[in-house]
């Protein structure tokens, strides 16, 4: 499991934290990414998710990352890579990246993961190395989904569904109709 439960302090997920008793699976999820951005209502924010054989993800540390994309290079969160790098496989693309180890609270918690050289240069078969599912789906509207709409009884959502073994991509929009369960009232 990759999470963000330490790095936030927050009641989520925790970097190797084991959930569920049905079939072995690495799962990386970041529930919000873009947190700022959604509290601004910002375009951008998203939910993802990655799904691979178990033991075929990277189990980064809670650090930050260096990464080089093609078409675009960056420094964040190591987790987010992670799922990065699973998108990215899933329509065949290429990723590099190298773990930023600037404190010894973070070398030695690299250290206590299996991770014994902390300058290795990652490449995307490090990261993501099988089959993988990568899911996103739109929290505010941004260039790639659109975000959620709230209507009177209906929640639309717009989901991009990736597989790599198969390079499948799919966009699925969604209604979510809300069956009398609470009733969602916006006020202009």
């Amino acid at each position: 499991m990759i999470g963000e439960g330490e790095r936030d302090e927050a009641p989520m997920l925790f970097i190797g934290e084991e959930v569920g008793t049905g079939p072995n699976f690495d799962v990386a999820v970041d529930p919000l990414e873009g947190t700022t951005l959604c509290a601004k209502n910002l375009p951008g924010a998203i939910t993802v998710i990655a799904i691979a054989e178990r033991g075929t993800l990277l189990h980064a540390p809670d650090a930050y990352m260096e990464k080089i994309a093609v078409g675009y290079m960056g420094i964040g969160g190591a987790p987010e890579g992670v799922l990065a790098a699973a998108a990215l496989r899933c329509i065949g693309g290429q990723m590099q990246a190298r773990l930023v180890l600037d404190k010894l609270e973070a070398k030695a918690r690299a250290a206590d993961m299996g991770i014994v050289d902390p300058r290795k240069k990652y490449q995307i078969e490090d990261m993501v190395s099988s089959d993988c599912l990568f899911a996103a789906s739109g929290v505010t509207d941004g260039s790639m989904l659109r975000g959620v709409r709230f209507r009177k009884v209906i929640i639309e959502t717009e989901t991009l569904v990736m597989r790599s073994a198969t390079g499948t991509l799919r966009r699925v929009k969604a209604e979510h109709h809300q069956r009398n369960k609470f009733r969602l009232s916006w006020k202009h």
